[in-house]
């Protein structure tokens, strides 16, 4: 047997075994390169001539080397290419095969060897006269690898695409992110359909990690997209978009909400709530670690929490209550200032001139209590183990919480979002949880405006706020419908009505609704949950009366009683203080003012905490804090110290009177 014959029955045993395993590739060879590659790669000396011809340079198997020479396979376990070339022949071929096996394996993969027949090459043919029989590079492969004739394209398409997918799908999944959607499977709409998927994608995914450092990536991932091509369509599964969203770093509210849109009903309402077990034990270890158990329980503060470096400013009732305030402060006569605060025009000055020239020197200070504060309630919010650790980034461990667990006003959140606060007249609506509500406002003109049909194009009036929609973006959601112009509002009868569009959550439940119109606020407010469509309020307008015959909302100068104290009455202020942010010389987020008013109280408990509050090392907790905080409410409590709120950074005016002298003090 010639050493061709010998070299061509390595070559065919070779290729026979190859075929066993599931995906046959080839490199990224050039058909001209690979066979410059071969012919260069004979000895000197070892040109075998029959009759003016190489035996192994015909025609026959140059074209094999060109199709075939850099066909390879990936060894399962350890990720290793095998090519044809991979044979010990004998004499000079051992040097022909060893260097054809270090040129294709020195190439990385390009896509599947698709062939069209299991006969791969020619194994011989004869001359013309039939007395000589060549023999040429030949094999047989596993029918299973074969396909039709024209696809082979498409194959190799889907292939390199599975590829692709693979390897962006591990580079870009995190395996905590698959941890919790597999605990939360049990508590998602059809959750439990989808485990066998999320753990196979776990496996292959964990698998990788886990694989030496020596593992070629890539052969592993053309390895593994083409004997897993059901992992490789996960990430674009809707199970795969909840792994990746939170991998992304989503809000597991959100990133849950985008599944139930894909797979869910329009009227399916979750009932549990969406944080799983290893989320609540790894809350838990972050704070025993840092040793914050006792600070999680909450209650109302009361003037003997404070120090005389926490306040600005203490009536004398209040100075005697707080020790050591009675022994630093001098006591100062109570005076009569009926008359001064109702016949005296205020003076309007800015908040710094207040603290700055008016405060230090006051002795005593009322302030209007309008309805349009009623959203600037709020509490001081204290410990109830006093040497507990510190939730907060500042140094103390105090909070506040507004009313309605908000921070700041409706008209301050839309101006937030980006929406239009200062038309001729705005309607608002905002609620406290992941529901998705939405505003709609039928028109005189018999057109309603809502998400649907967001612009009346004759009178400018659009809704250019609208939240939670199609996901939970916020548990401080609002919309808003504006009218630019006095000119553009038509004259007749108009309706405010709320839909409950989507239900997600059973706490926090409620909404607000505000009216603006010249300066003047009207305003609805419920705590119960709102089934379907609901009729807030009716109103008119015409250009000689403005708003009038509003019904079902509260007009802005309406006297009421509120948190205990009367609206559209001065009331007495015990005290002025910074939020604990900015005690002590700190400047830590955002900065409130609050006057704590006599006789102020919140009707009911409040939130011990919010996650804008906590400390940095628990934001990655954030989620179970949500919770927490909402479970974590204050006991309600005869003594404590409520008033209203005031952010420095939103515009806001306040009227005052300072011992007699009446201000209107303005914000930013």
């Amino acid at each position: 047997m010639s050493n061709f014959n010998i070299m061509q029955d390595a070559m065919m045993q070779r290729i026979n075994i190859m075929s066993l395993s599931n995906t046959l590739f080839i490199t990224d060879t050039t058909k001209d390169e690979i066979w410059d590659v071969y012919m260069n790669s004979f000895p000197e000396g070892t040109n075998e001539m029959f009759r003016e011809r190489r035996a192994y340079d015909c025609n026959c198997c140059k074209s094999f080397i060109r199709r075939y020479g850099s066909m390879v396979v990936i060894l399962q376990d350890t990720y290793e290419m095998i090519s044809i070339w991979d044979i010990a022949p004998g004499g000079y071929y051992d040097e022909v095969c060893k260097k054809m096996s270090e040129y294709v394996k020195s190439k990385p993969i390009r896509t599947l060897c698709a062939p069209d027949s299991v006969e791969l090459g020619q194994k011989s043919t004869f001359n013309q006269d039939f007395t000589e029989e060549w023999f040429h590079y030949f094999g047989k492969i596993d029918s299973r690898h074969v396909v039709r004739k024209g696809v082979a394209g498409t194959v190799r398409s889907q292939a390199e695409s599975g590829y692709k997918v693979l390897k962006r799908s591990f580079l870009e999944a995190r395996g905590d992110a698959i941890d919790t959607v597999l605990e939360l499977l049990p508590t998602i709409y059809r959750g439990e359909e989808f485990r066998s998927n999320v753990q196979k994608f776990g496996k292959l995914y964990n698998e990788w990690l886990d694989a030496p450092s020596s593992v070629d990536q890539d052969l592993y991932f053309w390895k593994n997209s083409q004997d897993h091509k059901e992992v490789c369509r996960f990430k674009n599964s809707s199970i795969g978009s909840l792994v990746f969203n939170l991998s992304d770093g989503m809000d597991i509210e959100s990133a849950v909400g985008r599944y139930e849109s894909m797979v869910a009903p329009q009227n399916y309402k979750r009932t549990k709530a969406v944080v799983t077990p290893s989320m609540i034990k790894k809350a838990q270890f972050e704070v025993q670690k840092l040793g914050l158990s006792d600070a999680l329980s909450r209650r109302f503060a009361v003037a003997e929490d404070l120090t005389i470096n926490n306040v600005l400013f203490a009536n004398r009732e209040t100075q005697v209550a707080m020790d050591p305030f009675g022994d630093l402060i001098a006591e100062a006569e109570a005076k009569s200032k009926a008359n001064g605060r109702n016949r005296t025009a205020a003076k309007e000055i800015d908040i710094n001139e207040f603290l700055q020239n008016i405060l230090p020197k006051a002795t005593d200070i009322e302030l209007l209590v309008s309805n349009r504060l009623s959203k600037n309630f709020m509490s001081l919010v204290a410990p109830v183990h006093a040497g507990s650790g510190r939730l907060f980034p500042w140094d103390n461990n105090f909070s506040w919480a507004y009313k309605g667990d908000v921070t700041d006003s409706i008209k301050e959140r839309v101006r937030a979002k980006g929406g239009q606060v200062d038309g001729a007249m705005n309607v608002r609506l905002g609620w406290w949880n992941y529901d998705d509500l939405d505003l709609h406002i039928d028109l005189p003109t018999d057109l309603t405006i809502y998400h649907s049909n967001r612009k009346d194009f004759l009178s400018g009036c659009k809704l250019d706020v609208d939240m939670n929609v199609p996901n939970k973006e916020s548990r401080e959601a609002v919309e808003n419908v504006t009218w630019p112009m006095l000119s553009g509002i038509a004259e007749g009868k108009y309706t405010i009505k709320v839909n409950q569009y989507s239900r997600r959550e059973n706490i926090d439940t409620g909404c607000a609704v505000e009216l603006e119109f010249d300066g003047v606020t009207w305003s609805f407010e419920t705590k119960q949950a709102m089934i379907g469509m609901t009729q807030v309020a009716t109103f008119e307008y015409s250009k000689k009366k403005g708003v009038h015959n509003v019904s079902g909302m509260v007009r802005g100068s309406a006297s009421q009683e509120m948190w205990g104290v009367q609206s559209e009455t001065y009331v007495k202020v015990n005290m002025v203080l910074n939020s604990p942010n900015f005690w002590d010389g700190q400047t830590k987020g955002n900065r409130h003012l609050f006057f704590i008013l006599e006789s102020c109280k919140s009707p009911e408990g409040v939130r011990g905490f919010f996650n804008e509050f906590l400390r940095p090392e628990l934001y990655d907790n954030r989620k179970v804090f949500e919770l927490l905080g909402s479970k974590m409410m204050t006991q309600y409590s005869d003594d404590q110290l409520s008033g209203l709120g005031f952010s420095t950074s939103i515009k806001e005016c306040v009227e005052v009177v300072v011992d007699g002298r009446k201000y209107l003090v303005s914000f930013k």
